[in-house]
């Protein structure tokens, strides 16, 4: 009888399971399973799905067509770039709840004169305005974002006692969502706990490290210590000190009278983890967030870790896990060619053999002169936007009586 039985499941479980009914599945449906548990799908396929949401919101945009698509004009000079920027933009985050800000911009730079700058324009220019914006904008003399100890960027806490701190933050997020909206690369490696802000995953006491490694260590001295609690004469309370100005806050309600106890201890220690990585980094971080969103809905980023979302932002290989050099024949395959030139044009096949003697080192820095970034686009060269794109440029008969190749820049 046990034998008939197992007979009997096993031809039950070898029978096929009914078709689900599932109906019109969309991108947005994956997303919202695979956000739930994403490291069961491998990186290439959720890295499609990515960027099949971005071109589905595009389509419902109107804005999947290059040759019809509206554009916004702007007119920057250089010496004022994030200021011009910043008065002619920002304002488009709260047009249809920043659905206008997904419109390509149709950048004039000015020079010192106020005229017009010359130059040949494949796409290139509203890839430099995003990339100098937030340059500019993440330097420390802005006082809007500061580092860790490894160099990786978050927003100060202190920026939104800046005047105008919060707007430009909000602003700069905006910068940052249309960047990677547009697949356009940034060569700023975000703090891992600030990239789960951005996919609204709550930071842990581990992330505090990165923010104030003393502080850190004090906390699991606190968490670990023998001897009698009085002595360290704790109360459920913090100061900060904002620009000189000292403030005072209570963890709990009435908190200044409470000592930390052995018995009460890891909650005091979670409370004083959590203010500094929510209610005090909180503000400015939710300003950032808030312009990042319009563009980009956190749902999207949920796809991915906090590593892959900073690939997502700087190219491969920038969340230290994939990487392993520059494929030159992809980058070739995926060249594109103006003004007269050809992928049989003598001057091209010129460049494209010495490109292939270059050292790792040096292909690198040619990849960092023509697209500002150093690191190939996630996926291969058919998704750098704006393409490589390199243009014959009229120039006295010489070496390459043809003409001489123009800047391979986007």
């Amino acid at each position: 009888e046990e034998e008939e039985r197992e007979e009997e499941e096993g031809a039950r479980l070898e029978r096929p399971l009914p078709p689900l009914a599932l109906g019109p599945v969309t991108p947005l449906d994956f997303a919202l399973l695979l956000s739930a548990a994403p490291c069961c799908v491998p990186f290439p396929i959720r890295l499609e799905l990515f960027r099949a949401l971005l071109q589905e919101d595009k389509s419902r945009s109107g804005l999947d067509n290059p040759h019809m698509t509206p554009s916004i004009e702007v007119n920057i000079k250089r010496d004022r770039l994030l200021e011009d920027a910043f008065e002619q933009l920002a304002g488009w985050a709260r047009v249809d709840g920043g659905r206008g800000f997904k419109k390509r911009l149709n950048v004039t730079f000015l020079n010192e004169a106020g005229l017009s700058e010359a130059g040949i324009d494949h796409g290139g220019l509203q890839k430099e305005l995003l990339e100098q914006a937030t340059k500019i904008g993440l330097q420390g003399d802005f006082g809007l974002f500061t580092t860790t100890s490894d160099g990786l960027a978050y927003p100060s806490p202190q920026a939104v006692w800046i005047e105008h701190g919060t707007p430009l933050l909000e602003f700069l997020g905006l910068l940052f969502g249309k960047a990677l909206y547009e697949g356009i690369l940034l060569n700023v490696p975000l703090a891992s706990f600030f990239t789960a802000l951005l996919q609204r995953r709550r930071p842990v006491l581990e992330d505090l490290a990165d923010i104030d490694a003393s502080l850190f260590r004090s906390i699991l001295q606190v968490k670990s210590y023998e001897g009698d609690m009085d002595d360290l004469s704790l109360t459920f309370s913090v100061d900060d000190d904002f620009f000189g100005h000292a403030q005072h806050y209570e963890l709990i309600p009435g908190g200044s009278d409470v000592a930390v106890t052995r018995e009460n201890r890891n909650l005091y220690c979670s409370l004083l983890s959590g203010w500094h990585l929510n209610r005090r980094l909180g503000t400015a971080a939710r300003a950032f967030a808030s312009g990042f969103w319009k563009m980009v809905p956190s749902d999207f980023l949920g796809l991915f870790n906090t590593r892959e979302v900073n690939e997502l932002l700087m190219g491969e290989g920038s969340g230290g896990g994939r990487g392993g050099g520059i494929d030159m024949e992809d980058m070739q395959a995926w060249a594109r060619y103006s003004g007269g030139y050809n992928p049989e044009s003598t001057a091209v096949k010129m460049f494209w053999k010495v490109v292939k003697t270059l050292t790792p080192a040096e292909q690198e820095q040619l990849l960092r002169f023509i697209t500002s970034c150093s690191r190939p686009p996630l996926g291969g060269f058919r998704y750098l936007n704006p393409p490589l794109t390199i243009h014959k440029v009229a120039c006295e008969a010489g070496a390459l009586a043809g003409g001489a190749p123009g800047a391979a820049r986007p």
